[in-house]
């Protein structure tokens, strides 16, 4: 029920401090007013965020007991309406099995029906000990990978990445099967006791915040694919 103001304010105070040449994507939820929206358009925002993780309204209802369907779709045509673009995302691995690959194309031409989408990622269902689906098993890396591929096929124009759940060890694969077109190298998270801090070289943590450069990881499996990390 938000109109966003504290995210007006965060990013009011990056553009106040000089930083103009920034490109900014902001992924909050269905929690803006349009009129919030072009503001932020006005000190370098050009993406908002709506992440679906399934068009099927019934998984959809039940995984994310605090959104609403109706009202992300609504939201997602109010980020047309302010004149920018959109990023979503999805997960592989969420829909019951007996439905799951007609769901990841019925996902999949869902989204692809909205012009301003600029960027899809696919993320893949991991369990942890801290989530209530903790039993539910880990999609299968080969499953992950032909709904990313499928995504490829769909989002021709658009930007598709991996996202949670693929391995720093997975990114490759995550490249043959159809992404690359951006990669996180730099990122600093903060970290709440129900998330666990991930153990990996490229990965640090201290005072509640886990640092990640991954520059070295991510340049040497672009050099492997004749591709240049910017």
């Amino acid at each position: 029920g938000s109109e966003g103001r504290e995210v007006l304010e965060i990013v009011r105070n990056i553009w106040d401090s000089g930083l103009h040449d920034m490109d900014i994507t902001v992924n909050c939820g269905a929690a803006m007013s349009v009129e919030t929206m072009k503001e932020l358009k006005s000190m370098g925002v050009s993406t908002i965020g709506a992440v679906f993780e399934t068009a099927n309204r019934e998984v959809f209802k039940a995984m994310k007991p605090g959104d609403d369907f109706d009202r992300k779709v609504r939201f997602a045509w109010d980020i047309y309406e302010a004149g920018l673009k959109m990023s979503s995302g999805l997960m592989a691995g969420l829909d019951p099995v007996e439905s799951r690959y007609e769901d990841y194309a019925d996902s999949l031409m869902f989204l692809s029906r909205f012009p301003h989408l600029k960027s899809i990622y696919i993320s893949r269902f991991t369990p942890s000990e801290t989530i209530p689906l903790k039993d539910k098993e880990r999609c299968p890396l080969d499953e992950a990978r032909r709904f990313l591929a499928c995504a490829r096929l769909v989002m021709r124009e658009r930007e598709v990445t991996p996202a949670a759940g693929w391995s720093p060890e997975e990114q490759e694969a995550a490249i043959l099967s159809g992404a690359g077109c951006g990669m996180f190298v730099l990122a600093v998270n903060f970290k709440a006791s129900f998330w666990e801090v991930i153990k990996h070289k490229d990965v640090s943590a201290r005072d509640g915040l886990e640092f990640r450069d991954s520059r070295e990881n991510r340049a040497e499996i672009c050099r492997k694919f004749g591709l240049t990390l910017l």
